[in-house]
């Protein structure tokens, strides 16, 4: 038997992530989870390109020859209270993550 908060989060990722009015503001590419009061939880999702680094093996981004690169962070970090899984196959930003930045 599921808990119908259950989300199979591997399935998520890659996924556009939408604004509260429909703009795309990135693809779902890395979460972090917390244990709170011995429950696993998500923190926070990532997204954007420094995101799918992190998931691929965040140490690549330490090679030398990748640092040379003027790559400039584009990784947004969505706080759990702001993404709205209602809906697992459109995911969007809850209206009260505009007051907060990312």
């Amino acid at each position: 038997m599921t808990d119908e908060r259950e989300i199979h989060l591997e399935r998520l990722l890659g996924r556009r992530v939408h604004d509260s009015r429909g703009r795309v503001i990135g693809r779902l590419e890395e979460f972090q989870l917390a244990v709170v009061n011995g429950e696993t939880i998500i923190a926070e999702f990532h997204l954007g390109p420094d995101a799918l680094w992190e998931r691929l093996g965040g140490a690549a981004l330490h090679l030398p020859f990748l640092r040379a690169l003027p790559l400039r962070p584009t990784r947004k970090r969505i706080a759990w209270r702001h993404m709205d899984l209602s809906d697992p196959s459109y995911l969007c930003l809850t209206p009260d993550a505009a007051d907060e930045p990312h």
